[in-house]
C-alpha cells in the first residue's frame, strides 16, 4: 500500500521556540525513518483560501500531528475537520502549557520538555515511537487507512454532485436512493459482516493486496456465472490473486471428456495468473465441482450460490448467498462474515475440496492434466468385485459411473447422441406411417444419459399436440434397469419430465417385461452385450431376438448402440488392442485399462454384426442401418425393423 500520509502543523509562537523546533525535528526524523510522506504546513507556501487548502490536505492524510502549546485558532479547525473524517490525531505540547479544551475530543497527546537541552527529550522520543507502533496496528493499519480513504473519496464524489447542481434535480434524488441502499446494506450487515451485491466482489477482493498478516485461500466455481470476471479476459489478473496463497478452480468434469477447447481456455487463464505472480508462492489447484458434493457441505449450506469460498486468516469467510426481495426478485449477495467457528468449518470444507483437486502446473497440457485428475480420484479403476450383477456392485461404481464409463468406452457421448437421434428418427417414421401414438421401451437406462437426451425432444414434439388437444406422437415411454441405484441417478438427470413423459421401472430384461404389451421402438445403449453374455452362442443370440420380436409391433424398430466385434478373430484382436490404446491415450493407466478389459469379457468377445444380423433375420427382423462409432472397429449403432 502507499506510505502513510501525515499532516504536520506547528508554530513558533509559543514560549521556548527552540524547544518547539527540537520536538518537531524529532517527530519528523521518526516519520522519515518509517517512510511516511509528511506535509509540513509551516514550511509550505499557501493560497489566500487557507480553509479550503487545509481541508484538501487533511483529506489526503492518514494522521494529523499538531503542535498544540499555543492553542491557536487553526488548531481547533484542524482537529474538528480530522474528527469528521475519523482520522487519528496526535497533539504534542510543551510541559506546563495550558491543557487542551475538552471539546477537542481528548486526542492522544504527548508532552515534551520546555527546555531544549532537557534530558526528558529522550523519553518524549521513546513515547512518540511507541505511540506510532500502536497506531500502525490500529487506526494506521493498511485496512483502516484503505477504508478511510475510500470513505473520503465517496464523500468527495458526493460533494461534487451537490456542487454541480445549484437547484433541485433528479440526479440528486437518484444518488440519494443509491446511497440509502448502500448505507442500509452496511448498517444491516453489522460490524462483523459485509453483505453487498455480487458485482462488488472484484473491487473488494482487489483491495486485499495490502493484507499481509495471514494466508488467503479461495475457491472459484467456474460452473457458476456469479463471478463473471473469470469468464472474460482479465485486464489485470494479478489483482484477483495478489496475496492469495492458493486458489482452487472448480470446473464441470465433462470438460475432461467433451470440452477440450473450453478447458484449454481455462488453462491459459491459469497460466497467466501464475505468470503474473511469479515468485509469490501462489498456487492453483483444479477439481471437478461434482466431486465437491461427495460427502462435504458448503459452510453456507443451502443458501450458498455455487461452491465459491473465500478464507481470510484469522477468522473471516466469504461467499455468495441468495436473497429474495419482492421488488428485485432473487439477488446474489456477496456475504463475508467474521466468525471463528464458521471459519473452522469452512477450513475443513476447503481442505476436503483440495483433497480431491490436482495441482496445476503451467507445463500441463490437456491430456496431462486429465491423466493426473483421473489418477488422483482413481476414475476408471475397475474393481474385480464389479463382475457381480450390476445391482450388487459397490457405491463407488455408481457414484462415478458417468466418469468411469467415459474412460472405458471410446466416444461414449457419440454412442448416446447417435442412438438418441436414431430413436427420434424412427419415432417420427412410425408416427407418420401409422398415424397413431407411438410407444417406446428403453432397456438398461443406467444413469439416464440416453433417457435425458431423448425425453426433452419428445416433450418438444408433443407440446403442440397437447395445446390442440390431440393425441401425442409418443404416448408411452417406459425405461427399465435392474439396479435401484441407477434409478436414483437417472432421476436427477430427468427431473420434471419424470412420470409425465417417462416412467423409470426397476425391472430386469427380459424376465420382468410383459409378453402381452408391445412397443413400436425398443432400444438401448451398451445393453446388448450384457444380455447376450460372454462368448454368445447362436442359441443366446436367437433367444435375445425372440424376446425382442415377441414385444415389437409390426413395422417396429430395434435400435442398439453397443460393442459388436469384427467377424475375423484377427480383426477382433486388433480392434481390442486399438480400444486398449484409446483408453491409455485418453488418460487411463495401462493397469486400469487391462483390468477393465479383463473384467468385461462379454464386450471383448462381443458377437459380430454378421452373427447378430443372421439371428435377427431368423425372427423376421432385417438390418436397415449400421454405423461405426469411433475408430476402434468395436462400437456400432445397429437398427433392425420388423415386417409390417
Amino acid at each position: 500500500m502507499d506510505p502513510v500520509n501525515a499532516f504536520l502543523a506547528w508554530s513558533t509562537e509559543a514560549e521556548g521556540s527552540e524547544s518547539v523546533i527540537r520536538a518537531v525535528q524529532s517527530v519528523k526524523a521518526q516519520l522519515a525513518e518509517r517512510h511516511y510522506d509528511v506535509y509540513d504546513w509551516s514550511e509550505q507556501p499557501h493560497s489566500r483560501n487557507i480553509g479550503i487548502e487545509i481541508q484538501e490536505q487533511i483529506r489526503r492524510s492518514d494522521i494529523l500531528i499538531l503542535e498544540g502549546s499555543t492553542v491557536r485558532p487553526n488548531l481547533a479547525f484542524e482537529v474538528g475537520f480530522a474528527r469528521a473524517l475519523d482520522l487519528p490525531v496526535v497533539v504534542i505540547k510543551q510541559e506546563g502549557t495550558h491543557e487542551l479544551p475538552e471539546d477537542f475530543g481528548a486526542p492522544r497527546y504527548l508532552n515534551y520538555p520546555s527546555a531544549s537541552s532537557d534530558a526528558g527529550f529522550g523519553k518524549f522520543e521513546t513515547d512518540f515511537g511507541r505511540l506510532l507502533d500502536r497506531l500502525e496496528t490500529e487506526s494506521l493499519s493498511p485496512g483502516h487507512r484503505a477504508l478511510r480513504r475510500k470513505l473520503t473519496q465517496l464523500h468527495g464524489g458526493l460533494q461534487a454532485v451537490l456542487s454541480n447542481h445549484d437547484a433541485d434535480h433528479p440526479q440528486l434524488h437518484l444518488r440519494s436512493g443509491w446511497l440509502e441502499a448502500l448505507a442500509s446494506e452496511v448498517r444491516n450487515s453489522g460490524p462483523s459482516n459485509l453483505v453487498t451485491d455480487a458485482d462488488y466482489y472484484s473491487h473488494c477482493f482487489a483491495e486485499l493486496r495490502d493484507w499481509n498478516d495471514g494466508p488467503i485461500r479461495a475457491i472459484a466455481d467456474l460452473t457458476d456465472n456469479t463471478e463473471t470476471f473469470w469468464q472474460s479476459d482479465l485486464e489485470h489478473p494479478e489483482l484477483m490473486s495478489s496475496q492469495v496463497t492458493e486458489r482452487i478452480f472448480l470446473i464441470d468434469w465433462r470438460l475432461f471428456f467433451q470440452g477440450e477447447a473450453q478447458l484449454s481456455r481455462h488453462m491459459s487463464m491459469w497460466r497467466d495468473h501464475l505468470g503474473s505472480l511469479s515468485g509469490s508462492g501462489y498456487e492453483v489447484y483444479v477439481a471437478a465441482v461434482d466431486d465437491v458434493g461427495l460427502g462435504v457441505r458448503h459452510p453456507f449450506g443451502d443458501t450458498a450460490v455455487g461452491a465459491h469460498l473465500l478464507l481470510l486468516h484469522p477468522d473471516c469467510i466469504g461467499g455468495y448467498r441468495r436473497r429474495l426481495e419482492s421488488d428485485f426478485g432473487e439477488r446474489r449477495m456477496l456475504h463475508i462474515e467474521r466468525d471463528r467457528h464458521r471459519f473452522n468449518l469452512a477450513s475443513r470444507y476447503y481442505e476436503a475440496v483440495k483433497a480431491r483437486a490436482v495441482r496445476f502446473d503451467p507445463n500441463h497440457d490437456f491430456h496431462t492434466l486429465k491423466r493426473e485428475w483421473l489418477g488422483k480420484l482413481e476414475i476408471g479403476r475397475w474393481d474385480e468385485h464389479w463382475t457381480l450383477r450390476t445391482e450388487h456392485r459397490s457405491p463407488a461404481y455408481f457414484d462415478r459411473y458417468d466418469q468411469h464409463i467415459r474412460t472405458w468406452i471410446p466416444m461414449y457421448d457419440d454412442l448416446i447422441q447417435d442412438c438418441s437421434a436414431t430413436v427420434a428418427s424412427e419415432i417420427l417414421r412410425i408416427f407418420q406411417e401409422i398415424d397413431m401414438s407411438v410407444s417406446v421401451l428403453e432397456i438398461g437406462y443406467g444413469t439416464g444419459s440416453l433417457t435425458a437426451a431423448i425425453v426433452p425432444w419428445i416433450r418438444t414434439l408433443c407440446e403442440p399436440f397437447e395445446q390442440l388437444g390431440q393425441l401425442y406422437p409418443v404416448d408411452s415411454y417406459r425405461a427399465m434397469d435392474r439396479a435401484v441405484q441407477m434409478r436414483k441417478l437417472a432421476h436427477g438427470k430427468i427431473g420434471a419430465d419424470l412420470n409425465r413423459w417417462v416412467r423409470l421401472l426397476n425391472k430386469t430384461a427380459w424376465d420382468d417385461v410383459e409378453d402381452n404389451i408391445t412397443y413400436n421402438v425398443i432400444f438401448g445403449s451398451l445393453v446388448t452385450h450384457f444380455l447376450l453374455g460372454q462368448n454368445p452362442t447362436e442359441q443366446s443370440v436367437d433367444a435375445f431376438f425372440a424376446e425382442c420380436a415377441k414385444r415389437l409391433e409390426p413395422g417396429g424398430s430395434l435400435v442398439f448402440s453397443d460393442c459388436f466385434a469384427p467377424e475375423e478373430e484377427r480383426d477382433r484382436l486388433g480392434a481390442v488392442a486399438a480400444w486398449r490404446g484409446w483408453m491409455i491415450d485418453n488418460g487411463l493407466s495401462e493397469e486400469y485399462a487391462d483390468a477393465y478389459l479383463a473384467g468385461n469379457q462379454d464386450m471383448v468377445n462381443a458377437v459380430s454384426v454378421a452373427r447378430v444380423t443372421a439371428g435377427a433375420e431368423r425372427h423376421g427382423l432385417r438390418l436397415v442401418k449400421e454405423k461405426l462409432v469411433g475408430s476402434t472397429q468395436m462400437f456400432r449403432l445397429l437398427v433392425f425393423r420388423s415386417a409390417r
